[in-house]
């Protein structure tokens, strides 16, 4: 369904994906869905949520990863950033989300 994603584990690789829908997803042999469907957090415009955990992001705006594509998540432990991301980490702890949607109020 649209605004669902899923986790797909390649057990030959042993590297989680994230499927994002509307799809048709079709297993192969060699896939395991490890989570979901879980529906993804809408964030309208003028609201905010707080992510902790967050996945960091190179320079150009893509994905930092390691060297065995895992996604590198940030040293500090209390990183409050902002982000409207919901896609996980495949290494160490997950993205989650640690405050709810709330409007942001402009004074």
């Amino acid at each position: 369904p649209p605004h669902f994603y899923i986790h797909v584990l390649d057990l030959k690789t042993n590297v989680t994906k994230t499927t994002i829908g509307p799809d048709t997803f079709v297993r192969q042999d060699n896939e395991k869905v490890v989570e979901g469907p879980t529906r993804m957090v809408i964030i309208p415009p003028n609201h905010y949520c707080v992510v902790a955990n967050p996945v960091m992001r190179d320079d150009k705006g893509g994905f930092s990863f390691g060297g065995v594509a895992a996604e590198r998540m940030p040293c500090s432990d209390d990183s409050d950033e902002d982000d409207d991301s919901e896609e996980e980490s495949e290494e160490g702890e997950e993205e989650e989300l640690e405050r709810s949607v709330q409007q942001l109020s402009v004074s």
